[in-house]
């Protein structure tokens, strides 16, 4: 009879392990599964947000003017008929952005920014009403001189006295005359100066 109750109670306890540890392992199984999740859920998220943020990198990068860049200078009346169509070298305003390039030629319209291609217009007064510019001498540097009403000048960085005895002379008598184009691209490169004197210095 003891024999009996023994055995009954070593059934029941082994039930009761058995339960015991099944609810144990089934939890602890449930609870790494979902640690699991949530790491991998947090792996993806990051991954996708870098590649967003490289996205959104590659997307702003900014565009800039480079060595095959072709510049378009356009200068029209308000008829829009063409007064002055000019190219300019790249290499003078290389590295330049829109907003950059803008800040050097004030007055122009972007009608296009790109790295093969940049246009700039720009609408003028009529003939009559248009300024004249020449290139003058003021304390000693080198200045355009706008001929409306009244003169105005506008100072270079650039030594009157390195340039030749004819050149200096025209300069004195503000002889040399120059183009819209010529002046917006002369302030934005000075050492354009030296394309604008050439013809002057082979008569």
């Amino acid at each position: 009879m003891l024999k009996k109750k023994q055995y009954l109670m070593t059934l029941l306890i082994g039930i009761l392990l058995f339960f015991i540890l099944f609810f144990i392992g089934y939890y602890y199984m449930k609870n790494t599964a979902l640690l699991t999740e949530k790491v991998s859920s947090h792996v993806v998220s990051r991954n996708e947000k870098s590649k967003d943020v490289l996205a959104k990198t590659e997307m702003t990068e900014e565009e800039t003017v480079q060595l095959d860049t072709r510049i378009h200078l356009l200068i029209v009346d308000e008829n829009d008929n063409t007064i002055e169509d000019k190219n300019i070298d790249p290499l003078t305003l290389l590295g330049l952005s829109e907003l950059e390039l803008q800040d050097k030629f004030k007055g122009y319209e972007m009608v296009a920014f790109n790295e093969r291609e940049v246009a700039l217009k720009k609408t003028v007064a009529p003939t009559n009403k248009q300024f004249q510019y020449t290139l003058g001498i003021q304390d000693d540097l080198l200045c355009i001189v706008e001929n409306g009403e009244t003169k105005h000048y506008t100072k270079l960085n650039l030594l009157a006295t390195q340039f030749s005895r004819r050149i200096y002379s025209l300069l004195l008598k503000e002889q040399i005359k120059i183009s819209l184009v010529q002046k917006d691209e002369l302030l934005s490169n000075p050492a354009y100066i030296e394309e604008i004197l050439q013809s002057f210095e082979e008569e």
